[in-house]
């Protein structure tokens, strides 16, 4: 065989290889990203919002994991006047990359095992009957926790200065 024609069939074969295992990755790192990302929204049974010392009710749960690094988990309760809404949301950083949703092309599920992770900050919103802000959302940076176990979720969290943030439910 002449040495020009072995180099473009080397040549060949080695593109052919590279575009096969960057084909593979690209699926890879797209099937990571379909069971990374993604929602679960549910009704709950027992809710309870606490802001200070406040306590509020709430009926909706709402967990959105953006890959591998956290959960934003979000409830969702009746505000102070009628017809308004009032919603706490906790940022959380998941500790090792423990994931408490599995999910598919964006619809989630739980897992089912216990989980716990550290909150950075947390916010709270009110809403009007038309789901409009009434208000620009309070967020701060915050210390503490939120816990997934036997169907109970419950976050925790205060400010350095003192003021706290508190949600649980029963899923």
């Amino acid at each position: 065989m002449h040495p020009s024609l072995l180099l473009t069939v080397l040549g060949s074969a080695l593109l052919w290889i590279s575009q096969s295992a960057t084909n593979a990755n690209e699926a890879r790192r797209s099937a990571d990203q379909d069971l990374n990302y993604g929602s679960f929204e549910t009704s709950v049974r027992r809710c309870r919002l606490e802001q200070n010392g406040t306590l509020r009710t709430c009926n909706v749960l709402q967990l959105a994991q953006r890959g591998d690094t956290g959960l934003r988990i979000r409830f969702t309760g009746a505000g102070q006047e009628p017809d308004t809404t009032i919603r706490y949301t906790f940022i959380t950083r998941h500790p090792q990359t423990i994931r408490p949703l599995k999910c598919d092309q964006g619809d989630c599920q739980l897992l089912g095992h216990p989980w716990i992770a550290e909150v950075i900050s947390a916010s709270t919103a009110h809403f009007d009957a038309r789901g409009l802000p009434v208000q620009l959302p309070q967020a701060r940076a915050m210390q503490g926790d939120c816990q997934l176990a036997d169907q109970q979720i419950r976050c925790s969290s205060r400010t350095r200065s003192g003021q706290t943030l508190n949600a649980e439910a029963d899923l």
